[in-house]
């Protein structure tokens, strides 16, 4: 029983693999030896990328044109992401990315000042890995429960009082 139960601890153990919007691709966050891996597979039987030194807790979602947003924690408060193409290659580097309803762009925020809350916000287009607008904003930020993303503008609700903060974006 007990040679059964190292056994199993060193397997690798996944997730339920999870689809692309258009059903080319899938992925799964396996975990062996306590390291966390994303596996992209195609309709081959060898997987196109194998992400791994992520960090810890990681999650992932496919974004524009398939891209991958992986999310991990590296300590509190700290949350960091990477967007890659389906084959691996890293596209950008975001700080508690929130994507946008339609998946094409994410807010990345860069603490300033964690007491204060000023921040730097910038908006990443996720079909490319490309910033499309930056702004430094010297608001408690970490303290609102939302943000709405668009290209151009983010909408934060929920800061402390009624009135949302509206941050907005020039494209370049």
């Amino acid at each position: 029983m007990f040679a059964l139960a190292l056994l199993l601890a060193a397997a690798p153990s996944s997730t339920v693999p999870h689809h692309s919007p258009d059903g080319r691709l899938r992925f799964e966050i396996a975990e062996s030896q306590g390291e966390e891996t994303v596996l992209v597979w195609g309709a081959g039987r060898r997987p196109l990328a194998r992400l791994t030194g992520l960090g810890r807790n990681v999650e992932a979602r496919f974004v524009a044109r398939n891209n991958l947003l992986i999310t991990a924690s590296c300590g509190a408060p700290c949350e960091v992401a990477g967007l890659f193409t389906p084959t691996g290659k890293q596209l950008a580097s975001l700080s508690y990315p929130q994507v946008s309803t339609d998946g094409r762009f994410a807010l990345d925020l860069e603490p300033i000042d964690l007491e204060t809350g000023d921040t730097a916000v910038s908006v990443v287009d996720l079909r490319t890995g490309r910033r499309t607008a930056q702004q430094r904003v010297y608001r408690g930020l970490f303290r609102c429960e939302q943000a709405e993303v668009s290209a151009s503008e983010v909408v934060y609700s929920g800061c402390g009082d009624e009135t949302p903060i509206h941050v907005s974006f020039s494209a370049g």
